[in-house]
Parts: structure tokens; C-alpha cells; sequence
């Protein structure tokens, strides 16, 4: 976790240095800040987090022999959540509508990893493919700050790896469990964003989107948290 935040902070030094001397252009005696509308392409580096529920999830009904007494019946074991960097594109095809291109990958906590009565190894991974398209809302594009509503197909790929310690079901004995499966899953979006733009080629940006995720009876939600995205 430490190095995503090392590339993050890293990735925002370098554009920001990159841009500080060719944001403004000297025209007489008052400073002319180019606009925004003519950019046609777009690359983002965001940290969110992606919440996820297994549609088709079974829970485990045994506990780890220890705490067995800690089982809450109303936990569920199919809620995930995962927070990590997204990268993204987006192309501008109309004056007010883009289309972006997202991936993320990074670690998965599973609902069995919160659960009071399970000991656990939690190594599960998510990664993020997603298509949205993205209209601004606010009529006038080259104002700072701006909305839009962006909605989208994301496929979503799981790696479960999760080893449950002293693993008992019933009267067995107690021994370690492993629960190793790959899931696929396609999911459909919709939500808000907001944007705020800090200088002709840079600007801070937010999205946030739910919706569900497909077989099954799966929800998704995905949120970007503070993002930058670079334009030219």
C-alpha cells in the first residue's frame, strides 16, 4: 500500500512540474489562461475504492474452532471492498460527451475476512476494466467547475484466495480451510462527477457510481475518491 501511494504522490509531482511553466502566456500586461475546451485527450491517476457483493456468494456455516462462540448470524459473508490506484483515459468525441477507459487492480477484503468468528488469511485480489461514458452538465465547458453524469458496462475478475485457520463444521476436527476460486462478473453503472480545474492541462476530479453486477444478484459500487487527470 505504501508504494501505490509512493507512485501516486510521485505521478502528481512530476505532471504538476511538468505544467508549471506553460499554464499562463503573457499577453501585454494581463495574463491569459488558456481554456480547457479544445483538449481532446485525457490521462487520470485516482485512489478509490471499489464495494462489491457476491451475488452468488454461499457462506461458510462452520467457524474456526476457537470462536466458535463469536458467530454474528447477521454478517454477511458476500460484502468486499478493495481501495487502490485507478488509472484512466478519455477521449473527447463530442463537445459535451467523453468516453473513459479505466483499470484497476488491488487487494481484496472478503466479507470472511470481517467476520468475528473466522481466522483468516485473506490474499484475494479485484481487478477493474471499465467503459464509461461520460456528459458534462454543465452547459458552459470552460468554467472551473463542472459536473457530470457518466454511466457503463466495468468487468469485474476475483481471485478468492482465503485460508480459514482451525476450520470446524459441525463435530469434525478442527482444520485449516481454503477457499481458492476465480469469479468473472460484469457489472452496470451509473452516477455523478465532479470536476474542478486547476490550470490549462491539469484538473482534480471525483466520481461516483453504483449499480449491479451481472450473473447473479451482485451490487457494485465504485468511487474514485480524489483523482488528477492530465489533458492535452
Amino acid at each position: 500500500m505504501n508504494t501505490l501511494k509512493i507512485i501516486y504522490i510521485s505521478f502528481l509531482y512530476f505532471f504538476l512540474v511538468n505544467d508549471a511553466a506553460g499554464q499562463i502566456v503573457i499577453n501585454g500586461r494581463s495574463p491569459v489562461r488558456y481554456s480547457s475546451a479544445g483538449h481532446k485527450n485525457s490521462l487520470s491517476i485516482s485512489y478509490g475504492n471499489i464495494f462489491w457483493v457476491d451475488g452468488k456468494n454461499v457462506p461458510l456455516s462452520g467457524s474456526s474452532y476457537s470462536l466458535r462462540s463469536s458467530y454474528n448470524p447477521g454478517f454477511e459473508d458476500n460484502t468486499n471492498h478493495s481501495m487502490g490506484i485507478t488509472v484512466g483515459y478519455e477521449r473527447t468525441v463530442a463537445r459535451r460527451f467523453t468516453l473513459r477507459t479505466a483499470f484497476s487492480r488491488s487487494k481484496l477484503a472478503t466479507g470472511m475476512r470481517n467476520r468475528a468468528d473466522l481466522i483468516t488469511t485473506d490474499r484475494s485480489r479485484i481487478t477493474q476494466l471499465a467503459l464509461y461514458s461520460q456528459y458534462s452538465l454543465t452547459r458552459n465547458i470552460n468554467r472551473r467547475f463542472q459536473f457530470q453524469w457518466l454511466a457503463g458496462p466495468e468487468l469485474i475478475y476475483v481471485k478468492k484466495d482465503v485460508l480459514v485457520h482451525d476450520y470446524v463444521d459441525g463435530e469434525g476436527d478442527p482444520k485449516h480451510y481454503r477457499q481458492n476460486i476465480a469469479i468473472l462478473e460484469g457489472g452496470i453503472v451509473s452516477g455523478l462527477g465532479a470536476s474542478f480545474q486547476i490550470s490549462d492541462s491539469f484538473c482534480l476530479f471525483s466520481n461516483a457510481m453504483v449499480g449491479v453486477s451481472l450473473p447473479g444478484r451482485g451490487f457494485t459500487a465504485t468511487s474514485s475518491g480524489l483523482g488528477l487527470k492530465y489533458m492535452w
